[in-house]
């Protein structure tokens, strides 16, 4: 089979000619797009390699066995960084910048709430209290944020975690009447609201 191939005087005069062949001046053609060119270019590509393959063999097929490989390389790549984005986004709390971003609106939002309370603005306090909460279920990979789910919809997304159910119910007891009833709250009441925002929030065991 080397008896067969070339010597390398002809390899590299076949390898001249093909690159400084019009299919391998890859300046820019304002009268085609992008996706026409590529194409184009994959074309010459393709028939500069079956005129090597005349010429060359061996040669040619060590340039398709390294297109290849390097598009293997490429595909495995992609594979990786897909399923670490993967595993990332299901994290608990997922990325920790994300997460102490989180963390940090939660609990201003836990403040915004004390201070509604403390000016007399019940309705806007349990509002609060409740933003709050969701968002430290979601910080604390308990429950993903739904934007678009209403508040007894958190109720059967935590039909799995029965202690966060349970303590999100309460809450409930107390923000509906209020909020959509009108219902006086006192003192004692708001703080048990308090306590379990907190506790959903994760900044109280």
């Amino acid at each position: 089979m080397l008896q067969d191939l070339p010597d390398a005087g002809a390899v590299r005069d076949s390898a001249r000619r093909i690159l400084s062949s019009e299919e391998f001046q890859f300046g820019p053609r304002s009268d085609r797009g992008l996706f026409d060119g590529l194409l184009e270019k994959l074309r010459q590509f393709f028939d500069a390699l079956g005129s090597l393959a005349e010429t060359s063999p061996a040669l040619a097929w060590l340039i398709i066995g390294a297109c290849v490989v390097v598009l293997g390389l490429i595909a495995l790549h992609m594979v990786v960084v897909i399923r670490r984005a993967i595993a990332a986004s299901r994290a608990p709390g997922g990325a920790p910048a994300a997460a102490a971003a989180r963390r940090e609106v939660a609990a201003q939002i836990l403040e915004r709430a004390r201070e509604a309370a403390a000016t007399g603005d019940i309705p806007g306090a349990l509002t609060l209290y409740l933003r709050a909460s969701i968002l430290g279920l979601d910080q604390r990979g308990i429950q993903r944020l739904v934007e678009t789910a209403t508040a007894r919809e958190y109720l059967s997304l935590l039909r799995k975690r029965p202690d966060e159910r349970t303590l999100f119910e309460r809450l409930l007891a107390h923000y509906e009447p209020a909020v959509f009833g009108r219902r006086a709250l006192g003192p004692e009441p708001m703080k048990d609201v308090d306590a379990l925002a907190r506790r959903l929030t994760g900044e109280a065991a």
